[in-house]
């Protein structure tokens, strides 16, 4: 009695297996002929997807699955995929059963590689472009963006030049001077701007700036500054821009003065020769 429960579970077990087989099969079979009807139809893609699914549902490919994908890949023009399963063909296909289709597929191999070089070559070019427009518009993003801090925060009190403290003796003189200096500071575009010195620490006419800044290209600007300071002990170096001191406005009260001297500021690269007068 043992052996015949022994004997029914097998048979039972055996039946769903092949049941199951056979619906597989079935399905498998169901979604090639139906990715034959769609390619029939002109539906290329359709067909190519019910072809993978009869692939998928087989756990395998063949000869017939492979031969009809192929030409399914090819007629959609997607010869990067194309290529590959030409490949997969030949390799579940036998030279020895070679016939009618599988001289097509020799034909196929070379009109299929270079298509497939030729859509390589175009994603390239897309691939390309598309990464040099990326680069032009990151570009132009971070121009606005330096044009927009350069209008609102750049001020041409920041340019101006201040005798450094402790280091002047004008009592009573006057001191006159003519700066041109050429300034790089990215791209970016400036302005007409006048102004007049805020100093605390200075008396309302210690020290007044007249500059015009204009663009020359986009990189390389022009700046003219004139200034006219009295009292110029009480002068403080406040711009912390102007790194290097104009030296040559030393001398007794009583002795003219015409000095060349050259300065840079890296904070702002800018470099130029002052010409300062005194008398």
């Amino acid at each position: 009695m043992k052996h015949l429960v022994h004997a029914c579970f097998l048979y039972l077990l055996l039946l769903g297996s092949s049941s199951f087989a056979q619906t597989t099969d079935q399905k498998a079979q169901s979604a090639y002929l139906t990715a034959n009807d769609a390619y029939e139809k002109g539906n290329y893609m359709e067909a190519a997807n019910y072809l993978k699914q009869a692939r998928d549902l087989l756990g395998k490919t063949n000869t017939k699955i492979q031969y009809l994908l192929v030409k399914a890949l090819m007629d959609a023009m997607d010869y990067l995929a194309a290529d590959a399963e030409l490949k997969t063909y030949f390799e579940v296909t036998p030279e020895t059963l070679r016939d009618d289709r599988y001289n097509e597929m020799v034909k196929n191999v070379v009109f299929v590689e270079q298509k497939r070089k030729q859509q390589e070559d175009e994603k390239e070019r897309i691939f390309r472009e598309q990464e040099q427009n990326r680069l032009q518009q990151t570009k132009q993003a971070e121009l606005t963006r330096l044009r927009t801090i350069y209008d609102s925060k750049l001020r041409i009190s920041d340019l101006k030049l201040k005798i450094p403290q402790n280091q002047r003796r004008v009592s009573g003189k006057t001191v006159k001077g003519v700066v041109m200096t050429f300034v790089t500071v990215g791209f970016a575009y400036y302005f007409l701007s006048s102004g007049t010195s805020k100093d605390n620490n200075l008396s309302k006419n210690d020290g007044t700036l007249d500059a015009v800044v204009g663009s020359i290209g986009t990189s390389l600007f022009l700046l003219c500054t004139i200034s006219s300071f009295h009292n110029a002990k009480r002068l403080r170096r406040e711009t912390r821009e102007l790194r290097q001191e104009l030296d040559g406005l030393e001398g007794s009260d009583n002795q003219k003065q015409i000095s060349f001297t050259p300065f840079y500021t890296p904070h702002l690269q800018t470099a130029g020769l002052a010409f300062r007068m005194r008398f």
